[in-house]
């Protein structure tokens, strides 16, 4: 039987019981002799990359096969990214390699590149879930990682660390989260962004309302980042609060309406951006509650 390396990327900010869950099932594979955790790192970790590499060995540190780590930074190119993959973890080809994932941008990006198998695979942990647990003092979090994570997490002002992250409020209390949406006109259309994390789909540029900034300079930031566009902002258009909009966690998002000027590329945690007329917005695809409020602009716009 030849002999191949597992290959699992993923940011790891918490390690989970699907981590774990996952590298047992990789371990025990017998075709399987060595383990490569590759771990993607951006400017908006929570965790170092040491740290996030310290998580994972002291979750597998009963495994029956080997870890490698490499630090994968992000370069926000789907076409180029197994290539980057590759060159870091220092293989010729990536024939060798089988990797597992349950991120669909990351199977896209490797699909049909350098003869590598993909398996796909499906868990019901979510990372991004974990952390709003953690950051809302919903200690439910820790029934679904292992001890080991909860050590660290606890041992290394991780808690603290995740709020700060997420502007939360200490206490007792538990507050919406407050986040601002964009709907840009360019080029006779509107600009989405398909989504490079869960909960995967295309999306109005957006995200968390930073301290420090006004409504309207956050959305612009925001859509700035992920869409590498000069921003005008217009007017808002609406305020949603529907607590089930998002499935991560209560958030209300002021809407605004802006003009956009320059080069569409996609950036950040965007996995692609593109100009959609009304007649071709992928509706089906909308994430959250996008598909409402992208309705309401072309009802106002229409009146």
């Amino acid at each position: 039987m030849k002999q191949k390396k597992g290959l699992i990327i993923g940011k790891f900010e918490v390690v989970h019981q699907g981590h774990v869950d996952l590298f047992t099932q990789v371990s025990g594979r017998k075709d399987i002799s060595q383990i490569i955790a590759a771990i993607t790192s951006n400017k908006k970790n929570i965790f170092s990359w040491e740290e996030r590499k310290s998580m994972i060995e002291q979750a597998a540190n009963r495994m029956k096969k080997p870890f490698v780590f490499y630090n994968v930074p992000d370069i926000n190119n789907p076409p180029m990214y197994a290539e980057h993959v590759r060159r870091i973890i220092g293989l010729p080809s990536l024939d060798e390699v089988v990797l597992f994932t349950g991120n669909p941008y990351t199977s896209n990006c490797f699909n049909g590149k350098c003869g590598i198998e993909t398996i796909m695979i499906k868990t019901p942990y979510s990372s991004s879930r974990l952390l709003e647990m953690i950051g809302s003092d919903d200690n439910g979090w820790e029934k679904l990682v292992p001890k080991s994570t909860k050590r660290f997490i606890y041992g290394h002002n991780g808690v603290e660390r995740i709020k700060e992250h997420f502007n939360k409020v200490p206490g007792p209390h538990k507050f919406p989260r407050l986040a601002t949406d964009i709907i840009i006109e360019y080029q006779g259309g509107v600009v989405l962004i398909e989504r490079k994390n869960e909960p995967f789909g295309w999306a109005m540029p957006g995200g968390y309302h930073e301290l420090g900034l006004s409504a309207e300079k956050n959305a612009a930031k925001e859509a700035k980042e992920e869409t590498s566009l000069d921003i005008n902002v217009k007017y808002l258009l609406g305020f949603y609060s529907d607590p089930k909009r998002d499935v991560r966690a209560h958030t209300a998002s002021a809407v605004f309406v802006a003009d956009g000027h320059g080069a569409l590329k996609a950036d950040d945690d965007a996995k692609d951006a593109r100009v959609f007329k009304k007649e071709e917005v992928p509706w089906e695809k909308l994430a959250f509650d996008h598909a409402r409020i992208i309705k309401d602009y072309y009802d106002k716009k229409d009146t």
